[in-house]
């Protein structure tokens, strides 16, 4: 009994202690950083692949869509987790694909920010266009004529077509160029080294 007590106070046993809570606490802080990098691969995945999908959808319609392509950015604070995961070629095609959506962003803002401007203007165009339309004919009759066949009607239909089918709403052109620039500019990450290497990090 002495001895078994002798040996739970000596040195060896202590040392032998150390080094297992020492053991335990390196094993716990990997597993912890293990784990913390698999959810930021999960979360990278998850903002490109909704930036992606807004970069098609842009590229698929010749009208403004006022959805966001990169509300967040969370390569800029972890990419240093992946420095030693990713070969230089595959940083820098992540890279430039956070870069190019940040600038597309941008711009869409810019341009979302002239919609309000230019539907009120457009609504003025519209109601002058049509108030001078009644005018023109009211000049040769006693009230506008306003059956389905009549001249008036037909010139009105015509110009709410031509102004309502105008799908750009005024929107001046560099933003639209400088958007449509940028997206153009960006390589898709999931269908690359880089999106496969982050789905394995993440379990996917």
């Amino acid at each position: 009994m002495k001895k078994f007590i002798s040996f739970f106070n000596s040195n060896f046993f202590t040392g032998l202690a150390t080094l297992i809570t020492g053991g335990f606490v390196i094993w716990v802080y990997k597993a912890q950083k293990k784990q913390e990098k698999k959810d930021t691969a999960t979360i990278l995945l998850m903002e490109i692949r909704n930036a992606e999908e807004a970069i098609r959808q842009i590229k698929n319609t010749t009208i403004f869509i006022p959805i966001s392509i990169l509300p967040a950015n969370s390569w800029v604070k972890f990419n240093h987790l992946f420095v030693k995961d990713l070969d230089q070629d595959e940083l820098d095609i992540v890279n430039n694909f956070y870069n190019q959506c940040y600038l597309a962003e941008t711009e869409k803002r810019r341009l979302s920010s002239f919609l309000p401007i230019a539907m009120e203007e457009k609504s003025k165009t519209i109601y002058s266009k049509l108030l001078f339309l009644a005018e023109k004919y009211s000049e040769n009759s006693a009230e506008v004529n306003l059956k389905k066949d009549s001249d008036y009607t037909k010139e009105k239909t015509k110009l709410l077509d031509t102004y309502y089918g105008d799908e750009e709403w005024f929107l001046p052109k560099n933003p639209q160029n400088n958007l449509l620039k940028y997206i153009n500019n960006i390589e898709f990450v999931t269908t690359n080294t880089a999106g496969v290497k982050l789905k394995k990090i993440a379990e996917i």
